[in-house]
């Protein structure tokens, strides 16, 4: 049977449903017939009763002398006639009527065969007694009517116990036999709801459990380690119990695929860490090596660096030494640029003089004129002139004088300006020397703060290589000692892939 787990369930639950709401609903319906039955008997009792008491109030009301004995017992007998009459009918035809208790009640028609008989002839016995009772019992009814209404009662009253009895004797036969018929059905019920579970118990044990049960042997052996994955169970159904198998089918070919991936690969990584272990001792030996190496080489750095350090402070001093000399310069170059102007003011003060001493030996000249001219004229002046003469010949020979202090004056002040003019070029080349030496050791001042960033730059790249020198021989040391924790992890990798190999090997496998 295709089906699934959860239709299965549900058949079976479904026929155990069928069963229970069965045999309850029948159980139902044979209590509620009982419980009708039950109270038609009841009451086909109280019709005996009734009967009686009937006899005994109208014997009571025949006795009683005063008016109000006889009407209280009149209205008694009226009750109980009308209570029996209705009830009577109730039974035969089905209807309304007191129970027991006197509470309205309504009551199906008997369908009993005998009882509906029993109930018809009590009827035809009891319309007369009846007719008569409801004259007798009429206001103002005479009181022959009573005491024939008595007899009657009295006559027939033996013909309607009869009667009650044959109907409640028929009525619990009725019920006798539906309680039997009850029984059976339950027991029926069990019988059929006990032959259901063994049905689907083994339905159920066939489809599900064994199933199941193997698969459960199977993941057992698994889950112990010792677990043979060459064995399959058998899926054949389409529900979830054989999806179930057949995912476990798959599930163990995967597994038995992937355990013999394992062991292929456990042993290549034996054979690997082999190996790794042998790199991982080399490793750890070159290691060794190239921190030896680096120590070697980071001594040699730091002396280079201690060197660089004082050539960084030899260039420091000649850097000082050399702003000081471009200062020097630079303030000889400005004294020299002074001593240019100072230069230059006396040449220009030198030819001031020249132009002040022509002036004088042109006036030199025109004075030498006018003696002359003064000579020439006292002359012919005679005795007259002589002394005007004399004069004229010293204001001669003064401005000859004259003539001659400035023409010397103009040579020396001649000889003057060529030398301040000298002096001026001398000035001006001495103040270009300045300026070159100014410049040199600028240039030199310039060369040596290049020398000492330099050397600087060259310190901290020889501490960064220090640095990374340290760092190195510190990663130098860290491999070694990481190579030989690689080695000994490997060789414990090797334990455990041993480990692995043999639980590994503990499973049977499918080739």
């Amino acid at each position: 049977m295709n089906f699934s787990v959860q239709t299965k369930l549900l058949l079976v639950l479904g026929l155990f449903t069928v069963i229970i709401v069965g045999t309850a609903t029948q159980s139902f319906v044979f209590l509620g017939e009982q419980k009708a039955m039950g109270l038609l008997i009841n009451l086909a009792g109280r019709q005996r009763m009734l009967s009686q008491k009937m006899t005994k109030e109208a014997q009571f009301l025949a006795q009683a002398k005063s008016p109000e004995g006889r009407g209280h017992q009149r209205a008694q007998l009226k009750k109980t006639s009308s209570l029996f009459h209705k009830t009577l009918r109730a039974l035969l035809l089905g209807g309304e009527t007191l129970d027991a208790a006197s509470k309205p009640c309504t009551l199906p028609a008997v369908k009993d065969p005998e009882a509906q008989a029993a109930l018809q002839e009590g009827l035809k016995v009891w319309e007369p007694i009846h007719n008569a009772l409801e004259k007798a019992l009429a206001k103002n009814a005479p009181r022959e009517a009573l005491h024939a209404a008595l007899a009657m009662l009295s006559a027939k009253n033996l013909d309607l116990l009869r009667l009650m009895n044959k109907a409640t004797q028929g009525l619990q036969k009725k019920g006798d036999e539906g309680k039997v018929l009850l029984a059976r059905v339950q027991w029926g019920a069990i019988l059929l709801g006990l032959g259901a579970l063994v049905a689907a118990t083994l339905f159920l044990k066939k489809s599900m459990i064994h199933p199941i049960r193997n698969l459960a042997e199977r993941l057992h052996e698994i889950a112990e380690g010792d677990g043979d994955l060459s064995q399959r169970v058998e899926a054949h159904e389409r529900d979830e119990v054989g999806r179930l198998g057949y995912s476990f089918n798959v599930f163990c070919d995967r597994l038995n695929e992937s355990i013999l991936g394992i062991r292929q690969s456990v042993e290549r990584l034996k054979s690997q860490s082999k190996e790794v272990v042998d790199c991982s001792t080399h490793l750890a030996q070159d290691a060794s090596t190239q921190a030896a190496s680096l120590e070697e080489l980071n001594a040699t750095l730091r002396e280079l660096s201690q060197r660089t350090e004082s050539t960084a402070k030899i260039s420091i001093q000649a850097n000082n030494i050399a702003s000081e000399n471009a200062g020097t310069a630079k303030t000889g170059n400005l004294r020299m640029k002074d001593l240019d102007q100072a230069m230059q003011q006396i040449k220009e003060s030198g030819e001031e003089i020249g132009k002040v001493i022509n002036i004088i030996d042109e006036i030199a000249f025109q004075t030498n004129l006018l003696a002359l001219n003064a000579a020439v004229e006292a002359a012919r002046a005679g005795e007259a002139g002589k002394g005007f003469a004399v004069v004229a010949e010293e204001v001669r020979s003064l401005a000859q004088r004259s003539a001659e202090a400035a023409q010397n004056s103009s040579s020396m002040i001649t000889e003057a300006a060529n030398r301040a003019d000298r002096g001026v070029l001398i000035t001006s080349e001495v103040r270009e020397f300045f300026k070159r030496i100014q410049e040199g050791t600028e240039e030199v001042s310039k060369i040596l703060h290049e020398i000492k960033a330099q050397s600087g730059e060259q310190a901290g790249n020889l501490n960064q290589i220090k640095a990374a020198l340290s760092t190195l021989d510190q990663m130098g040391q860290d491999n070694a000692a990481r190579s030989e924790e690689l080695a000994a992890f490997t060789e414990t990798s090797r334990k455990d892939f041993d480990e692995i190999e043999g639980r590994v090997k503990a499973f049977k496998l499918k080739t």
